[in-house]
């Protein structure tokens, strides 16, 4: 912590921040390994998106994949019923 005893020093600890804030908003940021975490649903197309959202995804698409699936078993029993 800054021990601030004058203007000059809460000045230069606001540079200080300043420059810092400015790193963080201009770069790449490595998190090195950590989480982020209790974030919000994607917004827009940049956004990252959740886990809840991908699995949600994931769990809609399987289930259009099992709709799909079982109209074509019912095609192969017709086409079987037919001879064909």
């Amino acid at each position: 912590m800054i021990d601030i005893r004058s203007l000059l020093d809460a000045q230069a600890a606001l540079r200080d921040l300043n420059n810092k804030i400015e790193v963080l908003n201009s770069q790449n940021l490595d998190f090195h390994g950590r989480r982020i975490i209790n974030a919000g649903d994607a917004q827009n197309q940049q956004d990252y998106v959740t886990q809840k959202q991908l699995l949600d995804v994931f769990n809609q698409l399987n289930n259009d994949i099992k709709g799909v699936q079982s109209e074509i078993n019912l095609i192969k029993r017709r086409l079987q019923d037919a001879g064909i």
